[in-house]
């Protein structure tokens, strides 16, 4: 069996200025995650003469990180990609995000492994 050899550029640099060779005149990038700036524009190997950069508005006591192991029903909630489509798992999951939204005033923001 042959074997294959690919190189893949994780550089965003490299696709904006293909984009610029091109002639595109304008380019608009919004993100809630782009911040700093200065340290995204130097990626991306442009000088961004125009810029927007928001303090955050979320306050530090508004957020919680942790990690919840067991859901409502006591089992481990296992988020394996062999468990995703398990429906006691899924429903044990909603479960045990709805309680947390009931306890949590004006609503969460949930990531998922």
């Amino acid at each position: 069996r042959p074997r294959t050899l690919h190189f893949w550029c994780f550089s965003p640099g490299v696709a904006l200025q293909e984009l610029k060779g091109m002639g595109v005149h304008s380019i608009i990038l919004t993100s809630g995650t782009l911040s700093p700036l200065g340290s995204f524009a130097s990626q991306m190997r442009d000088p961004f003469p125009v810029r927007l950069e928001n303090p955050h508005v979320v306050h530090e006591d508004q957020v919680w990180v942790g990690v919840v192991p067991k859901g409502v029903t006591g089992k481990r909630l296992n988020s394996s990609f062999q468990n995703r489509s398990n429906p006691e798992y899924l429903s044990d999951l909603g479960n045990t995000i709805a309680n947390f939204a009931r306890q949590i005033p004006d609503g969460v923001l949930v990531f998922f492994p």
